[in-house]
């Protein structure tokens, strides 16, 4: 028979070499420049959103226009003739 599979993991896989040994100082001028750098790419994502919306607006609108005429209807380009025997 094969024994199970032990429920605790090795010491050695909770913690790796890289892991802080003690609390790093909090550096007020790092603070700010991610906060500005966080800003600047919310703002440059924003610009991009938005030319994307506005070509693919333009795009559909493009595609609406040439699709428009492809295959005109036949009440649109026919004529109604109304004549006083057709009122009752």
């Amino acid at each position: 028979m094969m024994s199970p599979p032990s429920p605790r993991t090795p010491k050695g896989v909770l913690k790796s070499p890289e892991s802080p040994r003690q609390s790093t100082q909090v550096d007020v001028a790092s603070i700010q420049a991610i906060q500005n750098l966080r800003t600047e790419l919310n703002h440059k994502l924003d610009l991009l959103i938005t030319s994307i919306a506005a070509g693919a607006t333009a795009k559909d609108a493009k595609n609406s226009d040439e699709n428009s005429n492809l295959t005109p209807s036949p009440k649109r380009n026919s004529k109604v003739n109304f004549s006083d025997s057709d009122v009752k």
